[in-house]
């Protein structure tokens, strides 16, 4: 399964994903995934998060995107 298979069944089955998930599921650079995506007819949710950093000690604000 290609990665942009992957996220096609991804988005489909209501999740949302960042940059840190797809990481760990093994989707290099996701925004370039969504482009691609895009650029094939999908249309996506792009909305901003805070998020604790790695080390617990304040907030990042990091891209969640949904179908």
């Amino acid at each position: 399964m290609t990665q942009l298979e992957y996220l096609i069944k991804y988005f489909r089955s209501g999740k949302s994903i960042t940059t840190l998930q797809a990481h760990q599921e093994g989707i290099t650079s996701l925004s370039k995934r969504i482009c691609e995506l895009q650029d094939n007819g999908y249309c996506f949710n792009k909305t901003w998060k805070k998020v604790k950093t790695r080390y617990g000690n304040g907030k990042v604000r990091v891209v969640e995107y949904s179908m």
